[in-house]
């Protein structure tokens, strides 16, 4: 069996970002003669391992040189993990777990690898895979994003007929293409961990600068807690929720059907929350069918600094009271007031209120929200989807006041 042990480039491990200890942990890259641990040979196994003073890294592999080296080749293996917690590894949940522990099963070895946390990095970068505008999420493909050059030429899958020639008539030569495959690939992994910045990013791991209204848009400038390696433009559009609102006309007391444009095929974004009919009231009596235009979400990167524009309505929302109950309707006015102001309007001109018609109206320019995030709370109708709060010039004098705002806008973009 062959052990190479060398010393890996330096590179930023992001440990306190992906919740491990850089000190206990592994990265792990095996290479195997097929996909099925019963009719095929696990033929190297390479580590990336913290030396002990605690800032260097350094690469360890073993290669069985036939295939009756696979004991002895996880005996080392077994080893060599005993003092780490943690697996770091690229799609390895898939792959390589499952098939060590069907080979330790094999061989009648304990199996220490379920002892160990499981750290998938290709589960972390898998949703930002449309984000990055890439058709695949492999290793290579990602290294390629990055501007990644590697040296070796071959696949895992090309290589199976090499290490076969190798274990029939070693060659150093032969040997030297194998252990670069796996050495590349244990690198590769490495260098993708600068990708966290990405779900750091859209986790909200940003601070904002500034916010001004420009253009019917909120323009929110932010700074990046986590440097991106490569910058981004991503859009996601919002569409009001758009529905038949019944409508009552006041002077005959019918019911009629105000139509709107409803789509259910659409696949852009739609701001929505729980239809909740006690907090999210429909407009009655008269009420306008207001809803505001599409618009959209854009968020620009400049490496440590961000741009999010968000768009923002001018218009007239309702806002709903809570307890309708201490309210009386106004037909002639189109809102609510509460009992003690109604008490000076004749009787004729106020019906005590109901959940569907006790708001008051407010022309202003507002902000969709995904979630009940800033109040007070607006709608365009009874028990709409679409949630808006009021923008004010706050904001950009304290831009912090919209940190929840900006990190539930941020997860939309996934």
């Amino acid at each position: 069996m062959i052990k190479i042990e060398k010393q890996l480039p330096g590179f930023a491990d992001y440990g306190k970002l992906l919740g491990y200890t850089p000190e206990t942990s592994l990265f792990l890259d095996i290479e195997t003669t097929g996909l099925s641990p019963a009719s095929t040979t696990l033929y190297m196994i390479g580590m990336a391992a913290m030396n002990g003073d605690g800032q260097n890294w350094r690469l360890i592999q073993w290669m069985a040189e036939n295939r009756e080296e696979e004991p002895l080749l996880l005996a080392e293996f077994l080893r060599f993990l005993e003092p780490y917690d943690t697996l770091i590894h690229f799609n390895g949940t898939t792959f390589d777990l499952p098939y060590l522990a069907a080979k330790l099963e094999q061989f009648k070895m304990g199996n220490t690898l379920l002892e160990k946390k499981s750290l998938d990095l290709y589960r972390i970068f898998r949703p930002f895979k449309t984000i990055f505008g890439l058709t695949r999420m492999n290793q290579e493909t990602l290294q390629a994003f990055l501007g990644q050059q590697r040296s070796d030429p071959l696949n895992g899958k090309a290589l199976i007929p090499v290490w076969r020639k190798y274990a029939k008539k070693p060659d150093p030569a032969l040997a030297d293409m194998l252990l670069l495959h796996n050495q590349e690939d244990l690198c590769g992994m490495t260098s993708l961990l600068c990708l966290c910045a990405y779900p750091a990013l859209f986790d909200g791991k940003v601070s904002p600068k500034s916010c001004r209204l420009q253009d019917n848009s909120l323009v929110i400038t932010l700074h990046l807690e986590y440097p991106l390696p490569q910058n981004i433009q991503v859009s996601r559009l919002v569409v009001p929720n758009r529905r038949n609102i019944p409508t009552k006309d006041c002077t005959s007391g019918r019911t009629q059907a105000s139509h709107t444009a409803d789509d259910p095929d659409r696949h852009s974004l739609s701001i929505s929350a729980a239809d909740n009919s006690e907090q999210y009231p429909q407009a009655s009596a008269g009420e306008e069918n207001w809803c505001p235009q599409t618009g959209q979400y854009l968020l620009t990167t400049n490496f440590t600094d961000a741009v999010l524009e968000i768009p923002a309505f001018r218009g007239e929302l309702l806002y709903f009271f809570p307890n309708y109950q201490d309210y009386y309707y106004l037909p002639l006015e189109r809102q609510a007031v509460h009992r003690s102001v109604a008490a000076f309007v004749d009787r004729e001109h106020r019906v005590p209120a109901k959940r569907s018609n006790c708001f008051t109206r407010k022309t202003s320019t507002f902000l969709p929200q995904p979630d009940k995030l800033v109040t007070p709370l607006f709608v365009p109708y009874y028990r709409s989807r679409d949630l808006y709060f009021e923008y004010t010039e706050n904001y950009e004098l304290h831009p912090e006041l919209l940190n929840d705002y900006i990190k539930a806008v941020l997860k939309l973009f996934l």
